[in-house]
């Protein structure tokens, strides 16, 4: 198995509760987020974080602290392990960009996670174009409304299933 992460807009202003974008509770998968990073680097699995441009403030592009790769450079200045792409709106996302980033790690299944839900269930749907195996990590996504075990079960019959951070773990160790 070739794994990759696609991290959707893991960013202060949808994650921290003083964001502009605050998504409610969000802080409650901080930790989640953490072990992600943590296995990414540990397990040297690749990421493509996705960062929503809300704003013309720098500033807002940040992602969470705890869960940034330093390493991490603009996929436009060529693909590494870690890469960042910026975006304004969901139609003006380079899925092509995204599509050579899975075609360059030659990736057989792809777990996503991110805020808010709704956008990171979207983004899921599209990969399921380009992979065959899409997951969402159930507990590493929030919406406002605080729904998300009957979203990622929605996603079952377009061909997304859903796991938990530990069974991502347990899924990466085999």
């Amino acid at each position: 198995m070739k794994a990759l992460f696609i991290d959707v807009a893991t960013q202060k202003t949808y994650i921290e509760n003083f964001g502009a974008n605050a998504i409610v509770n969000a802080p409650e998968i901080r930790e989640n987020l953490m072990m992600i990073t943590h296995m990414a680097i540990t397990k040297q699995v690749p990421v493509l974080s996705l960062l929503h441009m809300v704003s013309d403030d720098p500033e807002l592009l940040e992602k969470v602290m705890d869960t940034e790769i330093d390493d991490a450079t603009d996929i436009n200045e060529g693909i590494g392990q870690y890469n960042n792409l910026e975006f304004a709106s969901l139609e003006q996302i380079d899925y092509m960009l995204i599509k050579e980033f899975i075609n360059f790690h030659q990736a057989d299944t792809i777990f996503v996670y991110g805020v808010p839900l709704e956008m990171t269930q979207k983004i899921a749907l599209k990969l399921h174009d380009f992979c065959e195996k899409v997951w969402l990590v159930a507990d590493a996504v929030k919406s406002n409304e605080g729904f998300e075990k009957d979203a990622c079960k929605a996603l079952k019959p377009h061909g997304i299933k859903s796991l938990s951070t530990l069974s991502l773990q347990s899924y990466l160790n085999l």
